[in-house]
This record gives C-alpha cells, sequence and structure tokens, in this order.
C-alpha cells in the first residue's frame, strides 16, 4: 500500500536540490508528488513552476514549456513564472512571445518590480533602448 506524500516537505526538498544545482535529482523528487496525485499534479502551480526550472536548466525545452504553462494556467497572476517562461522563450530565440510573458506578468502584479525589469534587460539585450525605459 503506498504512503501518503507530504507534498510541502517534497516541494521543499526539490527546491533545496535545484538550488544546490542538481535539477535532475529535484525532478526525480517531484515525481513523487506526480504519483500520488497525476490529475492535481498539472494545477499545482509551485510543482510546475520548479518543474519548469529544472527542466529548463537540463535543456528539456519541451517539458519545461509544457510545465510554465501549466502552471501559469493554475496561477496566471504570478510574475515570477512569466519571467522564467519568458527567459526559456527568449533562449529559443521567441523574442516576441517573452516580451508578451514578460508584459502579462507587468499586469499581473504590477507593484513588482521583477518582470518590468526582466522586459527593460531583454528590450536592451535587443539594442531596442528607447522602449527599455
Amino acid at each position: 500500500m503506498n504512503q501518503p506524500v507530504d507534498r510541502n516537505a517534497v516541494l521543499q526538498r526539490a527546491q533545496q536540490l535545484a538550488g544546490r544545482g542538481k535539477f535532475l535529482d529535484a525532478v526525480n523528487t517531484l515525481e513523487l508528488i506526480r504519483r500520488a496525485n497525476p490529475q492535481g499534479a498539472t494545477k499545482d502551480a509551485d510543482l510546475q513552476h520548479l518543474a519548469g526550472h529544472c527542466l529548463m536548466n537540463l535543456g528539456q525545452i519541451q517539458p519545461a514549456e509544457l510545465c510554465f504553462k501549466y502552471a501559469i494556467e493554475a496561477r496566471p497572476g504570478h510574475a515570477g513564472t512569466r519571467v522564467e517562461y519568458a527567459t526559456l522563450l527568449r533562449r529559443e530565440g521567441r523574442t516576441d512571445e517573452a516580451l508578451g510573458q514578460l508584459d502579462a506578468g507587468i499586469a499581473a502584479e504590477p507593484r513588482s518590480d521583477l518582470a518590468a525589469r526582466s522586459k527593460a534587460a531583454l528590450l536592451m539585450d535587443l539594442g531596442r533602448y528607447d522602449d527599455a525605459g
């Protein structure tokens, strides 16, 4: 018989692993949550965001993108997820989509400057200095 999974403890352990650059170990740890609740896992914004972050750092772009989309669907008002997703999109040369995610992040959390700073940095990298403000 399966033992119940303490979602918060597992998520915290995965965050610690990711923070030490052990992205594959973090993804494998997150699988405990996914296996315990397959339907609920896709609606778990924290799990999906962290999985997307880890998978992106492992170079697994398509699975990472799917995770970010699930995270945004579950919690559309979280600018941090949109900034990470924009990073993935930028790395893939999808600059317009990245800017769209950053604009959505700014709209979602207008008091936070995370998305605004990320957008300004991206625009500066693109040589669009006047747009960077």
